[in-house]
């Protein structure tokens, strides 16, 4: 299909209101079948149908031949197409069925899907727009079914022994057939057979299985007769839900004798997390109705039907912030609330009990959080003795671990809250702090996974010991001292945490108060040094290189220009002219073909070189190349290895880099460079060197499970050019999430090209990069736009203590300040997420809710004024208070800390978005004063009297001896609201920025 047809079918997948059909992100397809990677996508989609899924991508399959985009289906995504086509006719898409086994039955495979088909020539309708979606997955759904029922035509002449067989998984559709319903009356069923005919026996065990999103076994019983033609049986038919989506009857079946019918459904999770069936055919494909079972299987299968599963890992947090645990820990129990929904054993089943979960709890009508919140619920009626409990309190800290006693769940009426319970005998021995896991914060009940419960129970590994952060924090302060700058160490503590709020600051005051020096110094303390790692050693004469994704798949290697030259591959011609090179290699010899052509040399792999290679390495391993002597009639070879590793200190690569704005840019090309057309190469900057050193450092401490070392940008003299011009894509990469695009050539991107390192097509800002952009206002600067401040925390740094900087070269505290300071803050220093409503969340339950209650009184304030801020300043403040109340002690009570943290938010994230004339900002800033002096929301305050008995001292703000006034509540806050108004009074324009 063209271009224009699959753009127009991608819409109408991603508009169309059909429930279960999901859009999902391109980046997906690295998980999908290698015939589906690097093409480029248009859409991809994901469809569920009962507990199945198909996944539809639209991509352009060869981007050098116009109109060749497809619709590719696949079930799981490692495995191949399901269906793939390009041809459009009549606004119809073609897809033939055309198998290709070399069995000889093709022809009764084809018999077999044009049966169901009506033909092997199919024609799957294109919607025109949304509301057509439904009738094309039902097609795929029908082609898909009937492609794979076509396929098991000599599934007995594949590999499936017919003795390996002893019992059976029969599939019932929800859609069609009440499953449950029937069970709990009828004795006896037909069951349709449609694979194995001649496998199927009379006296072989079956387990009847609903599909669905509720399903799972739901009986156990026993085959009574053969495979034969079948009458509708009368008892049925009160369960049949559609029969005219049925098949025609009669049909070809068995008759089923029902033994048990199980309390409690074996869903399709609790099979997978038992070893023993990870053969289970079912689980990889249970597109069918007739599944076999081995004997292993069988026995595990009888054990889980008969409550002999492996004991199940769950972790449980008793209350908000652990509130309940004594009382868990003295009572032998577990608690949760949602007591709204009573006993849960006056349910029936899962279903039953959801539905009455959702009228208690519709969570603003979101259904699938309605579905997950449900199922932790129900997850305590499904524990069993000899399970265990993980009691947490927050997302690090681990309370205790116990076994679950008979009788297991039990609802406490005598409880005044939180009345569902599970009885526990508890261990209080593993009680620690652990590795902060995100996911914990959102749920109350979920499964542990194996390795994170070990390390939970597993006693802690004696760490080396290493800096302490408030060591670390005295030694930051210590090098700003030796630099010469006078900052307190609330200034510092402010810097930091603006940096792992946001991750971008905005440093602005007068000239020559060290704003460079400061995030320099810090960025150096902070972002350099050396460590101890794992490195590949390679010999003196070798050259390094790094598994490239082209030599993997295009089987060759671009040599760099001094290597070639020494191998004699210098000429460069229009036409490949190869020479033969000896290569050896661990365990092997063989001449290899090598030869440059458009300024590369390339040598080609083949043969059991090209083995070793693709079978030693994977994209990013190291690997070392040498140019060796021939003793034997002289010439040269190459020695290929691989590297030993070793462990020992290296010093790092610079992770600061300081960039010079200049005037001139109108794009990002000063930061991220360019790509060069005529040369076809693609011209990189320091700072797009230290991206991407940053993003390799992210991904290898993913893979390594620990923290990554945090990379610094400085833009100095930022606002020398219009920051919206070359700094958008940035604030847009850090907000969403999404990559920024660099180029469209495929060997920048792969790294084919000589002596260039690779160049990602598409690169986002990795979550350890942190920017700091330097400011001084004249007439030679551009102002920020409101955008960019709302993105961004403002520090202004005015204060100039002449006294102090001489004494000690550190600025003090003013007399009855309290001391702020980040004694506590993380090392490495990290941004570990975005600010969201969570953060907000949190800011209501600091000092019994009076923080939010300023915030949003402050927030009515401005909005009186049309000045107010959006969510995404709300959750950037709750996050930078609650990362001061972790991080900051230094002797100060909570409450003052808390305080302080508000009042620095307040000043950096609020005010520097105020700018205006005296006609529009007089009231509102004498408003904003007063409500920062004493929390007194009053907005019809006079200019005239707001500021009398005030005045600044050491940029906060102070009561006069004799002005009656109380202590400020936001004194940092207020200083700068009264300095703005004096401004505005003397010149009739005020900003926040000087």
């Amino acid at each position: 299909m063209d271009q224009a047809t699959a753009q127009a079918l991608k819409e109408a997948l991603a508009g169309a209101d059909v429930a279960d059909l999901e859009r999902l992100d391109p980046a997906v397809l690295q998980t999908f079948h290698p015939w589906a990677r690097g093409k480029p996508v248009v859409g991809v989609f994901r469809y569920r149908h009962g507990e199945d899924a198909l996944h539809l991508l639209v991509i352009d399959w060869n981007a050098r031949k116009p109109g060749n985009h497809y619709l590719v289906v696949f079930g799981d995504p490692g495995g191949v197409p399901l269906m793939e086509s390009h041809k459009v006719a009549d606004g119809k898409l073609l897809w033939r069925y055309a198998p290709k086994s070399r069995d000889g039955r093709n022809e009764e495979r084809q018999e077999q899907f044009a049966g169901v088909m009506g033909s092997v020539d199919v024609e799957l309708p294109l919607p025109t727009g949304p509301t057509d979606v439904s009738a094309l997955l039902d097609a795929v759904v029908k082609l898909v079914e009937a492609r794979k029922a076509a396929r098991d035509v000599g599934a007995d002449d594949q590999g499936e022994a017919p003795v390996a067989a002893v019992a059976w998984i029969f599939q019932a559709n929800p859609r069609y057939f009440d499953l449950a319903a029937a069970l709990g009356t009828l004795n006896e069923l037909q069951w349709r057979v449609n694979q194995h005919l001649d496998r199927i026996k009379p006296g072989h065990r079956v387990f009847l299985w609903q599909s669905g999103k509720n399903g799972g076994v739901l009986a156990l019983g026993t085959i009574l007769t053969a495979p034969a033609t079948l009458a509708p049986m009368q008892q049925e038919q009160p369960f049949v839900l559609d029969a005219e989506a049925l098949p025609p009857t009669p049909m070809l079946g068995v008759r089923v004798r029902i033994d048990e019918v199980l309390d409690e459904p074996l869903d399709r999770e609790t099979l997978r997390e038992d070893p023993r069936l990870a053969s289970l055919g079912f689980l990889r494909a249970s597109q069918g109705t007739n599944f076999p079972v081995t004997d292993a299987e069988l026995g595990a299968l009888l054990d889980l039907a008969s409550g002999s599963r492996p004991p199940r890992t769950v972790k449980i947090a008793p209350g908000e912030e652990g509130r309940y645990w004594d009382d868990c820990l003295s009572g032998g129990y577990i608690c949760v609330g949602w007591d709204e929904v009573g006993d849960l054993h006056q349910y029936r089943d899962k279903h039953a009990f959801r539905d009455v979960f959702r009228k208690h709890f519709r969570y603003g009508g979101n259904e699938p959080t309605v579905a997950k919140k449900s199922n932790e619920l129900w997850t305590l009626r499904e524990l069993r003795p000899g399970d265990l409990i993980v009691a947490n309190r927050g997302m690090s800290e681990v309370l205790g671990v116990g076994r679950v006693l008979e009788p297991g769940y039990a609802w406490n009426a005598k409880r005044p809250e939180y009345k569902h319970t599970v009885r526990v005998e508890w261990d209080t021995s593993s009680a620690r702090r652990i590795p902060k896991q995100p996911y914990w914060g959102v749920v109350t009940v979920c499964d542990v996974p194996v390795e994170l419960f070990s390390a939970i129970i597993s006693k802690p590994k004696a760490e080396e010991p290493g800096p302490a952060a408030s060591t670390t924090f005295a030694k930051l302060c210590a090098s700003l001292q030796e630099a010469g700058l006078s900052y307190s160490e609330e200034v510092v503590s402010a810097y930091l945490l603006a940096l792992q709020a946001k991750r971008f600051v905005i440093v602005t005051g007068i000239s020559g108060t060290g704003k460079t020096q400061l995030a320099i110094t810090v960025a150096e303390q902070l972002g350099s040094g050396a460590r101890r790692k794992t490195i590949a050693e390679i010999p003196k004469t070798a050259t390094r290189f790094i598994v490239q994704p082209y030599s993997l798949k295009y089987n060759r290697l671009v040599l760099p220009r001094a290597l070639a030259a020494e191998l004699g591959l210098t000429e460069a011609g229009a036409q490949w002219s190869p020479s033969e090179i000896e290569v050896v290699w661990p365990g092997g010899k063989e001449q290899l073909s090598a030869g440059t052509y458009k300024n590369a040399s390339t040598l080609l792999f083949k043969g059991p070189f090209r083995r070793w290679f693709q079978t030693t390495f994977s994209i990013g391993d190291p690997f070392y190349v040498d140019l060796e002597e021939v003793s034997e009639g002289g010439g040269q070879r190459l020695r290929f290895g691989v590297p030993k590793k070793v462990e020992r200190e290296v010093e790092e690569p610079p992770r600061v880099a300081v960039v010079a704005v200049r005037p001139d840019w109108t794009d990002n090309r000063g930061l991220l460079g360019y790509y060069n057309p005529i040369l076809q190469q693609y011209v990189t900057t320091e700072f797009l060197r230290l991206l991407l050193r940053a993003r390799d450092e992210a991904q290898a401490a993913k893979r390594e499970n620990r923290t990554p070392e945090p990379y610094f940008v400085i833009l100095d003299e930022m606002n020398l050019a219009r920051v919206e011009h070359y700094f958008s894509d940035f604030l847009s990469a850090m907000e969403s999430g999404k990559e920024m695009d660099l180029h469209d050539d495929d060997d920048v991107e792969s790294g084919e090209k000589s002596d260039a390192d690779p160049i990602p097509k598409r690169l986002g800002v990795p979550p350890n990069l942190f920017f700091t952009g330097t400011v001084n206002v004249d007439e030679t600067t551009y102002m920020f736009s409101p955008k960019v401040l709302d993105r961004a925390y403002v520090l202004e740094l005015n204060l100039v203590d002449l006294a102090g900087f001489s004494a000690t070269g550190v600025a003090g505290e003013g007399e009855g300040q309290a001391r702020f300071a980040c004694t506590d803050m993380p090392q490495p220093l990290r941004a570990e997420r975005p600010p969201r409503s969570e953060d907000w969340e949190e800011l209501g339950t600091l000092l019994e809710g009076q923080l939010r209650r300023v915030v949003i009184d402050l927030h009515r304030l401005l909005e009186a004024h049309s000045r107010h801020f959006g969510y995404r300043v709300a959750n950037e403040i709750g996050r930078f208070v609650a990362l001061a109340s972790e991080q900051s002690t230094g002797g100060a009570d909570t409450a003052e800390i808390l305080w302080a943290a508000l009042d620095l938010a307040v000043l950096f994230k609020v005010l520097p978005k105020l700018h205006g004339t005296q006609q529009e900002l007089e009231e509102l800033l004498a408003s904003l004063f007063t409500f920062a002096a004493t929390i007194d929301f009053d907005a019809s305050v006079k200019p005239e009297s707001a500021y009398a008995g005030w005045s600044v001292d050491r940029d906060r703000l102070v009561a006069d001896p004799e002005s009656g006034h109380t202590r400020p509540w936001l004194p940092r806050t207020a200083a700068k609201l009264l300095r703005m108004a004096r401004r505005l009074e003397r010149q009739g324009f005020t900003s926040f920025i000087e």
